[in-house]
């Protein structure tokens, strides 16, 4: 169960971040890379719970 909840506060955080640090410019790659960043931490998460698992 931990790892699920670290795996959604991390992709939270990250989409946070991308969301703070692109809205002021509200322009479709701004977008593009905010959810970039929440993808780039699920892939992450998913790696790391493979190796656990």
């Amino acid at each position: 169960m931990m790892p699920i909840i670290i795996f959604m506060a991390v992709s939270g955080i990250l989409f946070a971040v991308g969301l703070l640090i692109f809205q002021p410019r509200r322009s479709f790659g701004a977008s593009v890379l905010a959810v970039g960043l929440v993808w780039i931490g699920a892939i992450l998460n998913l790696v790391v719970l493979s190796r656990e698992g």
